[in-house]
């Protein structure tokens, strides 16, 4: 049922640079558990490798014509995909001045939604 990961929908390829920036946790469950409640053993923790350009099916929603250079976030998230309910928390990718938040709400519906740029920012609690 939680197979599709929503931040894999905005990035469809990435060209990488060596090295990582960012680390962020991961993981994709059920709201009001583990994963939304922010229990450390249910959070993975993930390198976001630091890309430097992406192309994805999403640039008409991101304003976008070509691939462009991007920036690793951590995004966590409470989205409604097919009609269930996902907390889920991971790394994701943007152009400057784009909101993540915003293209997701255009690929899925969003509850709730936030991202940040330091190591593990996206630890706190999900509301949906």
């Amino acid at each position: 049922m939680y197979q599709t990961i929503v931040f894999s929908l905005i990035v469809l390829v990435a060209v990488f640079k060596e090295g990582v920036t960012l680390s962020c946790y991961q993981c994709l469950g059920p709201p009001g558990r583990g994963c939304a409640d922010a229990n450390l053993a249910d959070l993975v923790k993930i390198p976001c490798s630091q890309a430097k350009f992406m192309k994805t099916p999403y640039a008409e929603q991101m304003g976008l014509e070509n691939a462009v250079e991007v920036s690793g976030i951590c995004v966590q998230a409470v989205v409604v995909q097919n009609g269930v309910t996902i907390a889920e928390r991971g790394c994701g990718y943007v152009p400057s001045g784009v909101n993540f938040c915003e293209v997701l709400s255009k690929v899925v519906e969003v509850k709730s939604c936030s991202t940040c740029t330091q190591d593990y920012c996206n630890s706190k609690r999900l509301s949906n």
